[in-house]
């Protein structure tokens, strides 16, 4: 049996910088530049609960429930002024948007377990799940003109959104007489989704409604599987199979407007999953093993949305109701050599590869979306270890080269290819009376997709620990991103549009922390 809740509080800042530079079709001639500079602060305050038990009905039997509940709430205001430049400098047009939101997310499920031991040598178990999301948001902005013409624009939206999955699965274990150990299994999942939309806009407190932005999106999805895998160690080799059958349905329904029409779509896809591994222990020292398989990784939900999210005028976030999944092909390749270094060489191929998508409308409005972009190769290397360099020292390191070759239309055939690295590092040091301190840090070169190319970042976090109390208690200070590194800045191209932008945020953090463990420590 168990229980466990948490709470937390906590304030965010974020600024985001953008300057735009749009310019004439089918041109690099300028037409107008947009210097626009955003603040946004957060409150936001989570509670999470956990609780369950098993109970054994028999030696063989046993009977488990759990059921999990989390609540956030968030509340927002933003400052987004902006200048409006035309071709030769000159200021066009000076706005501000102020704006607040609120949003509140609600999560709740529930799990079912079984599990029986029909002897030593086999076993079935079984799970039912269940899963209710209900977010409900709210967004009020206005937009202030101050150059040349005053005036005040002003948009409010409510956005309500609920998600419900079921799932079921069972499975069947045996071991062989022959050593070979086989798994069965089934699973279905259904999914339900409603979303609601629903903007306004106006000025001086006469607000209309915006048939243009409000929108009401209804999916159900099912999802059936057949899974099968054995394994089997023959003298120094371990091998293992196996073979995942998938069948997906769905149906969409985006609810029409006085502006737009009533639309149904709906889709059937099947696919099926091979995964193989093989290892071979060569000595006391040395494994060797190799990895390949076929695999499917579906979009969130919730981008499959097609709601208009505002960020501010001129930027709106919008989902897509034709994401579908991509596909990956992938072999591995690793040595491990004793227990502290491990050498990985990878290769993996993606079709419908997941990627962001920039587009524009001919006011200016910048929207970001995602979809399927085409094709991904990636090939590298990664390597990692561990070791005690002293009795009062220990580093652990990853580091990952590897090279990345997109293909894909956005509004015309693109290709991009980049060599990139990224490594984190963690020191941890033991000192005398108690005394500990760490030192870790990542680091990730420059990195490039088909619109979009954002520049080297990376952290340094440190921290001092003292053991208090006869070693009952603990206390940590610890700073991270020592020198406010851990910014996002880059380009970003549009159609008939450019924008260099720069992401911060307050990573800069102070953490003090206190541990006291109650009761006596024994041995099992």
């Amino acid at each position: 049996m168990f229980l466990t809740y948490s709470s937390s509080f906590n304030e965010q800042f974020t600024n985001i910088y953008a300057l735009r530079t749009y310019y004439e079709p089918n041109s690099v001639k300028a037409i107008s530049i947009l210097n626009q500079n955003s603040w946004l602060r957060s409150k936001l305050q989570n509670h999470s609960l956990r609780a369950g038990a098993d109970f054994y009905i028999s030696k063989l039997t046993t009977i488990g429930f759990a059921v999990n509940g989390v609540m956030i709430n968030r509340r927002g205001a933003g400052d987004a002024p902006g200048t409006w430049l035309n071709e030769d400098g000159r200021t066009d047009s000076v706005i501000r948007t102020l704006s607040n939101g609120n949003t509140r997310f609600r999560n709740g499920g529930g799990n079912v377990n079984f599990r029986h031991v029909f002897a030593k040598d086999r076993e079935l178990s079984a799970d039912f799940d269940f899963l209710d999301y209900t977010i409900s948001g709210k967004q009020h902005f206005d937009n202030n003109v101050s150059f040349p013409v005053p005036y005040t624009q002003s948009i409010q939206g409510s956005l309500p959104s609920e998600i419900r999955i079921y799932s079921a699965k069972t499975d069947y274990r045996q071991r062989m007489s022959n050593g070979v150990s086989l798994d069965l299994g089934y699973k279905s999942s259904f999914v339900k989704t409603d979303n609601l939309a629903e903007y306004f806009i106006g000025s001086n407190g006469n607000l209309k409604p915006d048939y243009d932005k409000t929108n009401h999106f209804l999916y159900n999805e099912q999802i059936h599987a057949l899974y099968a895998s054995a394994e089997k160690t023959v003298g120094k080799f371990n091998l293992q199979g196996g073979l995942r059958y998938e069948r997906t349905s769905y149906d969409a329904h985006q609810k029409g407007n006085l502006l737009r029409k009533d639309s149904l779509f709906s889709r059937n896809y099947d696919g099926i999953f091979p995964t193989m591994f093989v290892q071979y222990k060569a000595d006391s020292n040395n494994n060797f093993s190799i990895t390949a398989g076929r695999r499917i990784d579906r979009p969130a939900y919730q981008k499959l949305n097609p709601f208009v999210f505002v960020i501010n005028k001129y930027t709106y976030q919008q989902g897509n109701p034709f994401f579908q999944p991509q596909y990956t092909w992938n072999v591995q390749l690793t040595h491990q050599f004793r227990q502290w270094l491990m050498t990985s060489f990878n290769y993996n191929v993606t079709n419908n590869y997941f990627s962001q998508i920039f587009l524009s409308n001919p006011d200016g409005t910048l929207i970001y979306s995602e979809g399927n972009l085409g094709r991904m190769r990636n090939i590298g290397i990664t390597v990692s270890t561990q070791l005690d360099l002293t009795k009062w020292w220990a580093v652990s390191f990853q580091g990952n080269l590897y090279n990345k070759k997109i293909e894909g239309v956005v509004w015309d055939a693109r290709m991009t290819e980049l060599t990139q690295f990224n490594m984190n590092i963690n020191n941890q040091f033991r000192f005398g009376k108690g005394w500990s301190a760490e030192l870790s840090g990542f680091f990730v070169t420059k990195e490039q997709e088909l619109q979009e190319i954002t520049d080297p970042t990376g952290q340094i976090i440190a921290g001092i620990g003292k053991q208090v109390m006869k070693n009952k208690g603990s206390l940590k200070l610890s700073l991270r991103d020592i020198f406010y590194t851990q910014a996002m800045k880059g380009d970003t191209n549009f159609q008939q549009a450019f924008e260099y932008f720069k992401l911060t945020r307050d990573t800069r953090v102070l953490t003090l922390g206190f541990t006291y463990r109650f009761g006596k420590s024994f041995k099992t």
